[in-house]
């Protein structure tokens, strides 16, 4: 697994330094077996090596040689006009194509995403970027298709972050699915739980089933707010001021669950979340996330996570306080 990260003189640091971190914390979950057998390899890459404020960053001089190998690519946010970086550094540009063509992925955040826009990668394509950025952007690239309301967007392997926060998103969901599911929900939990409650829909991709809908978000949003109410369907769809029918079928179109289904989702995560990070006895647990037996909370959570919620609690917390 190897990821590069791009930094210059204007690159916001947290867009590599945060995805850096969530990929060792991940790894260092791993057995010894697993990293000897697929290890993970982060490197930075300087386009400005005179200015480094990383002295770990290697400059970067043949884009395709050095990067040639890179399963991921990470493009962190610029501060400022973005619109003159890619002008400045027209190997790395001129080369973002071709590694998309190797097939390595490229994932911006905020503002980075003019870099692929700019070399036309995302021409009748998925994107997003910074909220700030919106108008310009339109205006600069009116070939692609901006999706303002969507955090995170993926077409032809380019993913597009709006934000830090989304990154994080991001991150999560795709070390969940190199790191398997259960490295990917202590990920989550530690880095991205406050993120992944908020009113964010799930990445956006072309033919997929996810479509932002204000009123489905909001009520979302209140649910997360309020685990412990005894939920019912008709509560919920008048929070989104809609009929119960039409409620069902566009929580299913924008979340890909049903209502009931995306509650006690939503429910064994914070439990799990609790489990980790609390010293609550599982009664408790049960009883803050809304159910008043903890017999079912336990038999719900182990058909969740497949385990217990003391054996999950003592798997979990191992692995974390570990000395490997």
């Amino acid at each position: 697994m190897r990821f590069a990260f791009i930094e210059h003189d204007r690159a916001l640091q947290t867009g590599i330094s945060l995805p850096w971190d969530m990929l060792w914390a991940a790894d260092s979950l791993r057995s010894r077996q697993e990293r000897k057998k697929a290890p993970l390899v982060c490197q930075r890459f300087s386009l400005s090596p005179q200015r480094l404020d990383s002295p770990s960053a290697t400059p970067l001089t043949e884009p395709i040689t050095q990067l040639a190998d890179s399963q991921y690519l990470l493009l962190p946010p610029i501060w400022g006009n973005p619109q003159p970086l890619p002008q400045r550094h027209p190997l790395l540009a001129n080369s973002l194509s071709e590694l998309q063509g190797r097939g390595c992925r490229l994932i911006a955040t905020g503002t980075g995403v003019c870099w692929l826009a700019s070399q036309g990668l995302l021409d009748g394509q998925l994107a997003t970027t910074h909220w700030y950025y919106f108008e310009q952007f339109q205006r600069l690239y009116p070939r692609v298709q901006l999706q303002p309301k969507v955090f995170i967007t993926e077409s032809k392997g380019i993913y597009c972050a709006g934000s830090i926060n989304a990154l994080s998103l991001l991150m999560s969901q795709l070390i969940a699915r190199l790191f398997g599911p259960d490295i990917g929900r202590i990920i989550e939990a530690h880095f991205g739980q406050e993120v992944s409650r908020l009113n964010q829909p799930p990445i956006l991709s072309p033919g997929g089933h996810s479509s932002p809908d204000e009123d489905i978000a909001l009520c979302q949003s209140q649910v997360r707010a309020n685990l412990g109410q005894n939920w019912n369907l008709e509560q919920m769809a008048a929070l989104a001021q809609l009929s119960e029918r039409t409620f069902k079928r566009r929580f299913k179109l924008s979340s890909g669950l049903s209502p009931i289904r995306w509650l006690q989702q939503e429910r064994m995560q914070q439990g799990a979340a609790l489990l980790q990070q609390s010293n609550l006895e599982i009664a408790e647990i049960s009883e803050t996330l809304g159910y008043q037996d903890a017999s079912y909370f336990a038999r719900l959570f182990t058909r969740h996570y497949g385990s217990s919620p003391q054996a999950f609690r003592l798997r979990v917390r191992g692995k974390l306080f570990s000395n490997r």
